[in-house]
């Protein structure tokens, strides 16, 4: 259950080729304050996995290129925690 949430900035990218090329996507990046109920695994999902603050960052797929704007939002969404990623 989301217990509160926090804009922490947006991202934007263009379309390089397809037949969106040149369509700008503007995504939010949020923080999510959230308690954990017990998890029945349902839809898409089969799995759930909790990871350490610190470990966050290692632990996400993040395609090339993103590494330093994932990197800032995960710092500015937790400013009390230290270093986030390498």
């Amino acid at each position: 259950m989301m217990t509160g949430c926090r804009l922490l900035g947006f991202s934007r990218g263009v379309c390089a080729r397809g037949r969106e090329a040149g369509l700008v996507l503007v995504r939010a990046l949020w923080r999510a304050e959230v308690r954990l109920d017990r998890w029945v695994p349902r839809f898409e999902m089969r799995r759930r996995r909790l990871v350490a603050v610190a470990a966050g960052f290692d632990s996400m797929w993040i395609p090339d290129g993103y590494g330093p704007m994932y990197r800032r939002g995960l710092r500015r969404g937790r400013p009390c925690c230290g270093a986030v990623g390498p």
